[in-house]
């Protein structure tokens, strides 16, 4: 079973590239191919890739044609390493501004993710049970950490507005699917003018907001329920460039 992101990189990425393929036909020319269809070369014809985001997506593919080959190996491929680029933090405007784009019906969703830095599987993932006296507890689906949200106003009023199943044990949101969601929140953005950003910017957004108004990191690492200790919090959060040039002209 393949959780939200690794479903991304299937449809948006290996599904159009390797899709026509057999097994057999998956070489190390043909890995070179997608790298080079992914990033370009390098100034010097080199192949090139983000780490990080081409190890999951050949991990992907590899989870794939063991499907019909348990013994299936990717091809191993050198390549210079390149640095993933992060967009700038979201602003509050700017989420606003994607909110109009958004389907009607995942609008909620939408905004239950910016005030709670919650992944899409948690937010449709919630019970009423797990929201009461002002609080949002539950266990992260992905890591098990719980999660701990204190419910602010503009969420209550979003929690409002969310039709509740007659058994606290029923889902808020039955029936809805994390991929579509991904999906919509994409196009909302690229239609705002904000190509590149998905959900996982709203996580980005609570996390550089808290950094913004002084929290330290150990903070925002419970804020996005991540282990204690994780190295992952840190790229997570950045400055708010505004907020460096007010900080810079109190210098003088």
């Amino acid at each position: 079973e393949l959780n939200e992101r690794s479903e991304q990189i299937l449809q948006g990425k290996i599904y159009p590239f390797f899709g026509g393929y057999h097994p057999k036909d998956i070489t190390k020319q043909l890995i070179e191919e997608y790298f080079v269809s992914r990033w370009k070369r390098g100034e010097c014809g080199e192949i090139q890739a983000v780490h990080n985001t081409c190890k999951k997506e050949l991990n992907v593919l590899q989870r794939l044609i063991r499907v019909f080959d348990k013994n299936f190996e990717v091809p191993k491929v050198e390549y210079k390493k390149l640095k993933r680029k992060i967009l700038p933090p979201l602003t509050k405007e700017e989420i606003k501004k994607a909110s109009g784009y958004v389907l009607p019906k995942y609008q909620p969703i939408f905004w239950i993710m910016a005030y709670t830095a919650m992944d899409i599987s948690d937010v449709i993932d919630l019970k009423p049970e797990q929201i009461k006296d002002g609080e949002i507890i539950k266990n992260r689906g992905k890591t098990d950490v719980e999660i701990f949200v204190p419910i602010c106003p503009e969420l209550a009023r979003v929690f409002k507005r969310v039709p509740r199943p007659i058994n606290d044990l029923g889902l808020l949101f039955p029936g809805y699917s994390a991929k579509a969601i991904s999906k919509d929140v994409r196009k909302a953005f690229k239609k705002a003018g904000l190509e590149g950003y998905g959900s996982k910017y709203l996580r980005r957004y609570v996390a550089s907001f808290m950094l913004d108004e002084g929290y330290s990191e150990s903070w925002i690492a419970i804020a996005l329920a991540h282990a204690e200790g994780s190295s992952e919090t840190k790229k997570y959060t950045k400055v708010y460039k505004k907020t460096l040039k007010e900080a810079f002209a109190k210098l003088g």
